[in-house]
């Protein structure tokens, strides 16, 4: 990663600044004894010859060995301001997203916000004017009570969409009270139609098709009068024929 590489470049130019140092303290070694030999020649008014020319040459041989150090800490410095300027812009780049992610669930907890004020709406039982409904379907579903949440919540999200759909008047969700010995809850779903064709364009269309009410929920059999069957889902009795009864 990033982080690891930075690290790694970190510790290379600690070790390279400790060669370079060693390197200068061994010049400078180099050098002392050069001056102390040059001082005890010239006190035995000897002319410096070999042992001069050794240490000219090992002072020579430090220096471009600091040289070469000073290089590659200089390409080691380079190479850490590049991964740290990487490393600067992925941050930024996680920053931005998890802004986008905040604001993101800011609109989920206000679109959540508004879907509940409908939920009360239908858990009221809001129903269209007298008059105008040409069709009601009603489905009776069965569902353990820890779904009960899940359910009314698919109902929510299905009413807002059918806001946009022609012909649409109304939903009322009603849960019946009281929990069966199996530990199940029934809930009776009816919707309000202008017409039988404008409940069948929606049940046909993609976006019906695409919406699928939580796993572990069964219908029961529509009574006659009650209307349409929920596609793909399975039921809970097989005493009447599966068909539309309306």
């Amino acid at each position: 990663s990033a982080d690891e590489q930075r690290s790694n470049l970190i510790q290379k130019v600690q070790e390279l600044e400790q060669s370079l140092q060693s390197a200068r303290e061994a010049a400078a070694a180099a050098a002392a004894e050069a001056g102390r030999k040059q001082q005890q020649d010239a006190a035995a008014a000897v002319a410096p010859v070999g042992g001069g020319a050794a240490d000219a040459g090992k002072i020579a041989e430090v220096k471009a060995e600091m040289v070469q150090l000073r290089g590659q800490l200089a390409a080691t410095r380079r190479e850490l301001q590049q991964v740290s300027g990487r490393a600067a812009a992925a941050e930024a780049a996680l920053q931005q997203q998890a802004a986008a992610y905040e604001e993101r669930l800011a609109q989920l907890q206000a679109w959540y916000g508004k879907q509940a004020v409908v939920a009360g709406q239908l858990r009221k039982g809001r129903k269209p004017a007298e008059g105008s409904v040409g069709f009601t379907n009603t489905n009776r579903f069965w569902l353990k009570q820890e779904l009960v949440f899940d359910f009314l919540k698919h109902w929510v999200l299905r009413e807002s969409q059918l806001q946009q759909q022609p012909g649409f008047l109304g939903l009322q969700v009603t849960p019946v009270s009281g929990v069966s010995a199996d530990g199940g809850v029934d809930v009776l779903v009816a919707s309000y139609w202008e017409s039988i064709p404008a409940y069948e364009a929606w049940r046909n269309s993609s976006a019906a098709i695409s919406l699928h009410l939580p796993n572990g929920t069964y219908q029961y059999v529509p009574k006659r009068g009650e209307g349409f069957p929920e596609d793909f889902m399975p039921f809970r009795d097989y005493d009447q024929a599966v068909n539309a009864k309306y």
